[in-house]
């Protein structure tokens, strides 16, 4: 049984996400729409998302959308580095993450998403999970990396 979204970290900026997700979608000739908009509140207090958040619409081969959000850290963590670090650190320490979520994964979806997964993997100059332990979130949960790394791997293999 599939999950309907898929939803993970990735350890690089959604500037350098979005342009991989191009170039792949241009190899793989997909059809999308490409928008923005502004972070959902919710994004934007869990994630600490400041940039907008990028939607492909994918129209042919299959219908899916695929969000790029920027990520830089849980509130609790902007409270806490807040008082133990400098402005400039703090971003130094959280910048270059993205979460992406693909939906709807389903029958007909599913090998079109694993392609799409595969080949994005390979665009990055390194692992998508990789940078993420460098980053607050993921040093004090590592079980939260594994399961990043997981989630990537059950696709790439």
């Amino acid at each position: 049984m599939f999950r309907n979204t898929w939803s993970t970290f990735v350890g690089f900026g959604p500037g350098l996400v979005v342009d991989c997700l191009k170039g792949v979608q241009e190899d793989l000739d997909f059809e999308y729409d490409f928008l923005k908009q502004t972070p959902r509140f919710k994004d934007f207090f869990i994630y600490g998302s400041n940039e907008d958040t990028t939607i492909f619409e994918v129209k042919n081969p299959v219908n899916i959308n695929i969000e790029v959000l920027d990520v830089s850290a849980d509130p609790l963590f902007r409270g806490l580095y807040s008082f133990i670090t400098s402005k400039e650190n703090f971003k130094e320490l959280t910048e270059d993450i993205s979460r992406i979520s693909i939906y709807p994964i389903n029958r007909t979806t599913e090998p079109f998403v694993e392609t799409l997964i595969k080949k994005l993997a390979g665009h990055f100059p390194e692992n998508p999970w990789g940078r993420l332990q460098k980053h607050p979130r993921f040093r004090t949960s590592p079980i939260l990396y594994l399961r990043v790394k997981r989630q990537w791997e059950q696709w790439i293999g």
